[in-house]
């Protein structure tokens, strides 16, 4: 099973994490991933981290340095979050670039899944 897959749905491309744990071996690949996204005119990101039991810091860092660049060049971009996984949240809420962050309520949201990428994406 590959790390991630991509699909595209109303315009927006929903990454799916599909391993219960990420590493910092993943980091780097990742990162350059996402960035990759916007070279191909990407406007709209939603990661899916639903089915996430463990999200490695170096991962996490990654995605929060990445979020950065594609925000800067106005691309809509959010984390979506079960419920369920409060580990997520704590571990976010104690990274040193969880403070830099502006619109930390639009980064990353608590639902089910992000099937429906206009509810992951609204204000």
């Amino acid at each position: 099973m590959d790390a991630y897959t991509e699909e595209n749905v109303k315009g927006t491309t929903i990454i799916k994490i599909n391993r219960p744990s990420t590493s910092s071996f993943d980091a780097g690949k990742f990162k350059d991933y996402l960035l990759s996204l916007l070279f191909k005119g990407k406007k709209k990101i939603v990661i899916d981290v639903c089915d996430v039991e463990h999200l490695d810091s170096a991962f996490l860092g990654a995605v929060l340095i990445s979020r950065q660049i594609l925000e800067a060049s106005n691309v809509e971009f959010t984390l979506v979050n079960s419920g369920d996984n409060g580990y997520i949240w704590s571990l976010l809420q104690n990274s040193p670039l969880y403070d830099k962050l502006q619109d930390r309520e639009k980064f990353m949201k608590t639902l089910d899944s992000a099937e429906d990428p206009d509810e992951a994406l609204e204000d």
